[in-house]
């Protein structure tokens, strides 16, 4: 069986140093087309990957690293046919069913991708929500002839996939209503449950998603995301707007073999470039007789690209070694304890959901922080920051004495009551400034693992 963490880091860059040519307005170069004078500089990137029993599937795209056009031609129905090939180990002898195949955007697709689409509907998002919708439309019809699941997230653990089995023909983007969302946001729950909807997929896959980056309600750390990644052989792609950072999104889509695209708004280069990735690639496949060991290098035949692409194994290192987890973010009014409406119906299961987290976990402890937007006189803020804490505190002591009201529960009850810590800070730490469209989201408690 072939080692299945041979084909989890394809997040490496293949960078052949050669010089690069002119070429016309068209999005490919045909190797044949160059002469034996001309050279490229070429870059090979990750676009999926799949194992399954002796049986492996990489998907690579193959590109000019300067103007970005994808070099066509390095295929064959054999590794000694083909421009492109395993050299370590021995692909011949290990591989003796080896192919590669090259999938163009004009090509008849015979070999989908299940790609599951994931979009934040969530609060911040709300002024990204026409450039969203109208992406996420585009990127899918672009695309179209794979296969799609979709789920669409704000802070509700509990909301249903659009689309919850890959099929071809998916339900339009542009017919969601924002105003059915709102709220906090659970990106990690959310990534976690679009990988779940390809679990039972046949072939590769690839999540998608659309989000500003922003976490506050998952109740689950990103190593829990890489993991269940990891497991289902899912490469995480993610478009972000408003920010360009991110570290640990953009770590979890290179350590699946995805990359990340940090955008502000809608930006027609990372959509093209994103849809292209996905339009354009060859597939090296093959079943194997036993483990291919470590480092992998793919590289070209042709004398007309020289270098390699070395994969390396992905468990010399732990991306996310710490699972801090932030349970919840609960946002309120201005100048006072009601929550926002869209949080309003969600307020009993969130309580139920840390309490009896708490009470699962004896040896758990988190904290509950009070925060408030920094307009206004400091102390009353800080005194209405103390409020906001205090009654989730007291909503999570009401649940957990209701549900170890027994006699021979109390001690539980009291011991679990002690596993909670609350700080409350006023403006102290503001996400935004009062001037921010997002300063609503300064009117917060948040709740986090310690």
């Amino acid at each position: 069986m072939i080692t299945i963490a041979f084909f989890r880091h394809l997040m490496c860059l293949g960078a052949f140093i050669l010089s690069t040519p002119i070429f016309g307005q068209s999005n490919f170069i045909n190797i044949d087309s160059l002469s034996d004078q001309q050279k490229l500089i070429v870059k090979i990137t990750p676009v999926t990957k799949v194992v399954d029993d002796g049986m492996f599937s990489i998907r690579i795209a193959v590109q000019d690293s300067v103007t970005g056009r994808f070099i066509t031609g390095l295929a064959g129905k054999s590794s000694k046919k083909s421009l492109l090939t395993i050299i370590r180990p021995k692909v011949e002898e290990l591989c003796p069913t080896f192919e590669v195949t090259e999938m163009k955007e004009e090509m008849e697709i015979v070999d989908p991708i299940n790609i599951a689409v994931v979009l934040d509907y969530s609060g911040s998002m709300s002024h990204y929500v026409i450039d969203l919708k109208s992406m996420a439309e585009n990127f899918i019809k672009r695309l179209s002839g794979n296969l799609f699941t979709r789920l669409n997230f704000d802070d509700n653990l509990v909301r249903k996939p659009v689309d919850a089995v890959p099929t071809k023909t998916p339900k339009s983007v542009l017919d969601d209503n924002y105003n059915d969302y709102g709220g906090g946001t659970a990106l990690y729950a959310a990534i976690r449950d679009g990988i779940e909807t390809l679990s039972q997929s046949k072939g590769d896959r690839a999540l998608v998603v659309f989000t500003d980056g922003y976490e506050n309600s998952s109740g689950i750390g990103m190593q829990t995301v890489w993991k269940k990644a990891k497991e289902n052989n899912v490469s995480v792609y993610a478009i972000g707007f408003d920010v360009g950072g991110y570290a640990i999104l953009d770590s979890l889509c290179r350590y699946t073999g995805g990359k990340f695209y940090p955008s502000n708004g809608i930006d027609t280069s990372i959509f093209k470039e994103l849809g292209d990735r996905f339009s354009n690639h060859y597939i090296l496949k093959g079943k194997c007789k036993k483990s291919f060991g470590y480092p992998v290098v793919i590289k070209s035949n042709s004398p007309k690209i020289s270098g390699k692409l070395t994969l390396t194994d992905p468990n010399a290192f732990k991306p996310f070694d710490a699972e801090a987890i932030q349970f919840h973010t609960f946002l309120f009014d201005s100048n006072t304890t009601t929550l926002i409406r869209p949080q309003r119906k969600s307020f009993n299961a969130s309580i139920i959901g840390i309490a009896e987290y708490l009470i699962a976990n004896p040896n758990s402890k988190i904290v509950i922080e009070g925060h408030s937007s920094p307009d206004g006189d400091a102390l009353k803020n800080l005194k209405l920051a103390r409020k906001r804490a205090e009654l989730i505190q007291t909503e999570v002591f009401k649940y957990v004495d209701q549900k170890l009201r027994k006699r021979s529960e109390r001690y539980q009850a009291l011991q679990t009551r002690n596993q909670i810590k609350v700080e409350f800070y006023g403006t102290e730490k503001a996400l935004y400034p009062a001037t921010s469209y997002k300063n609503f989201e300064n009117r917060r408690v948040e709740v986090k693992g310690l």
